[in-house]
């Protein structure tokens, strides 16, 4: 996965599978890099790819990682989690906003189709003014 794979920084993942058990997405932490041409704000950002293998049979391909401009923050966003069904993604950040050093938000998205939402905290009930990772 040339795509994925970079000398860069790629770091934790979470992975949304069709109902046959086939990756459809990967979210990922990584980081700008200039020298490739990898977009994306200061610190750690999350990116997605999609697979192409539906559109493209025979071939085992996915789209180059797209930087998610609407969840990412110029501080550290990272630790993706996709729920089962797509339409959820939470994800630890330093943001602004929050209650501790990293706190858990979550965006949504109507369909597989839809962009994100603005990221909303997961208040404290869930966040505490330590730090919330994973």
């Amino acid at each position: 996965f040339r795509e994925l794979n970079t000398a860069d920084f790629e770091g934790p993942f979470t992975i949304l599978f069709d109902k046959n058990g086939n990756p459809l997405e990967i979210y990922f932490t990584g980081k700008r890099n200039d020298t490739t041409g990898r977009p994306g704000l200061a610190g750690l950002n999350i990116y997605y790819t999609k697979n192409l293998t539906r559109q493209n049979p025979g071939m085992d391909k996915w789209s180059v990682p797209e930087h998610l401009l609407k969840i990412n923050s110029n501080f550290e966003d990272k630790m993706p989690a996709i729920s089962p069904d797509g339409r959820t993604l939470v994800f630890s950040s330093n943001r602004p906003g929050g209650y501790g050093g990293f706190d858990l938000w979550v965006s949504n998205r109507d369909s597989l189709e839809n962009s994100w939402s603005e990221p909303v905290n997961l208040g404290a009930k869930i966040n505490t003014p330590a730090n919330e990772i994973s």
